[in-house]
């Protein structure tokens, strides 16, 4: 008999294989089958974070559409500009405090503090 499996599990089975694999190419193939992958673009970029690529996960966290879980996964990659950007896209002031707390560089720094200068937090 067939064994019908739920297609969001198969390509969760298939990212996990890839990336334990280290088959990059296969991966962004994979990415690249539809407009989007029906499990999102998010375990992606978290299974090659897994695997120490973070080369090949910020191809999949710039395509993440949800701003704060963006914004998670760039402060995690070391990304402070970018998560920054993410974060006051989502209107996270906790966020934006999370990642200015993790910057160490004052030109990181003032580009976040210009960040929140010209955003409105609600």
């Amino acid at each position: 008999k067939e064994f019908k499996l739920p297609e969001k599990l198969i390509w969760w089975l298939r990212v996990a294989g890839l990336a334990q694999g280290h088959d990059w190419g296969e991966l962004e193939k994979l990415s690249k089958e539809r407009k989007a992958p029906p499990i999102g673009f998010e375990p992606l970029a978290e299974a090659c974070i897994r695997e120490g690529r973070l080369d090949q996960a910020v191809k999949y966290a710039n395509k993440v559409s949800d701003q704060a879980r963006k914004a998670e996964l760039c402060l995690r990659m070391g990304m402070y500009r970018e998560a920054a950007e993410a974060a006051v896209a989502a209107r996270d002031g906790d966020m934006v405090s999370t990642i200015r707390s993790k910057v160490t560089t004052p030109a990181d720094l003032a580009y976040i503090d210009n960040l929140v200068a010209q955003a409105t937090f609600e």
